[in-house]
């Protein structure tokens, strides 16, 4: 992938941005955003205490910013 946010994270190095949102490959806005808010909901460091919880928080983020912009989804997938 040509996108990277340079930090690491508690994901496998093999699991894609569409694994971290629970998503399918051609899920369309509507899924990804859906998505992202039931895990931001879930994850959101201030709700959950969990050690990993931020970090989760912070790759879900990072998955949404791009899977939810065409130009940068269409970079990352290619």
């Amino acid at each position: 992938s040509s996108i990277s946010d340079n930090t690491s994270s508690n994901f496998s190095k093999d699991e894609s941005y569409y694994d971290i949102l629970g998503i399918k490959f051609n899920s369309d806005q509507v899924e990804i955003r859906n998505a992202y808010i039931r895990l931001v909901e879930r994850w959101h460091p201030d709700k959950n205490k969990h050690p990993a919880a931020n970090r989760k928080f912070l790759d879900i983020n990072n998955a949404y910013q791009v899977l939810s912009d065409e130009r940068t989804r269409d970079l990352y997938d290619n």
